[in-house]
């Protein structure tokens, strides 16, 4: 199997979305069916791009959120439909989905928020998206996610980094074991966590959210060989300074690890067949 180009955004599977129900031909209503339709394209066009080397189509995935985008742009226009038909909430979300994967990512926040003022407001009368409304929650996370990723990939892939510099990114980007600091994908996966926590354990997003801590370790282990190689190649760092970053490298890369135990265990614990789940190996071998 290929590996993956993990420079790309968290991946999304089909089946998070909502399956709206079309009534009577309304144009608002299909306009949102629409969204989700081209969302659910767009999304299984990226997973089989980030998987294999093969072309499927001409179409990227971004053609694919842009069409998705404008339909529920269109669709929000009946904000007062959307509202008497439980499915406000629902829109903001394929909304605050599509601003996420095509980098929008203020909007993309500011749509969660408002996706999630409206799932309070059918709680209030008893109707509950648990899976939406976590989905929401965790958008933050990925966003942070995909920003480190991008970040990372940016600094170290232009030029030589001078080791000192790339620890100082490094612990603000990408991790730091100084409890009293919180980095980026730190806070990306308390975020997604978070998330979980607001699901039952059996809900079949539980097992996305799981995927999406393991791509935040993938940034981690990333940013750890950047720093590695940053050292490696250094030719004017004194005996200390090199024994003293190599020791906060293993000691980063220890961490890691055990994070990466613990997530895989969980995932194992939540597929069919376990740790023979395709899934499973696939991740086990990419960390």
């Amino acid at each position: 199997m290929a590996k993956p180009n993990f420079r790309t955004s968290v991946l999304l599977p089909m089946s998070l979305l909502i399956t709206l129900v079309v009534l009577g031909g309304c144009v608002t209503l299909n306009q949102l069916d629409q969204a989700q339709d081209s969302f659910n394209k767009g999304a299984e066009l990226e997973n089989l791009s980030t998987f294999t080397s093969e072309s499927f189509t001409n179409l990227s995935p971004d053609a694919y959120y842009n069409l998705a985008y404008s339909k529920v742009k269109a669709a929000l226009k009946k904000e007062a439909q959307l509202m008497s038909d439980t499915l406000l909430g629902n829109a903001y979300t394929i909304k605050a989905l599509c601003e996420w994967k095509l980098k929008r990512y203020n909007q993309a926040r500011a749509s969660s928020v408002k996706a999630l003022r409206q799932f309070q407001i059918y709680e209030a009368a008893g109707i509950y998206m648990h899976r939406d409304k976590a989905v929401m929650r965790a958008l933050g996370g990925l966003i942070e996610i995909d920003q480190v990723n991008d970040t990372l990939y940016q600094h170290f892939s232009s030029q030589a980094v001078d080791p000192m510099e790339a620890k100082t990114f490094f612990t603000q980007f990408v991790h730091d074991l100084k409890e009293e600091k919180v980095s980026n994908i730190e806070s990306a996966l308390q975020t997604i966590e978070k998330a979980k926590n607001g699901v039952r354990p059996t809900h079949q997003v539980q097992v996305y959210f799981i995927l999406c801590q393991l791509s935040a370790l993938k940034v981690w282990s990333d940013g750890f060989n950047f720093l590695k190689n940053s050292l490696d190649t250094a030719e004017d760092l004194s005996t200390e300074e090199r024994k003293n970053l190599r020791d906060f490298i293993f000691a980063e890369r220890d961490a890691y690890k055990m994070k990466k135990e613990k997530y895989l265990q969980s995932l194992a614990s939540k597929l069919p067949r376990g740790e023979s789940n395709r899934i499973y190996r696939f991740w086990s071998e990419l960390l």
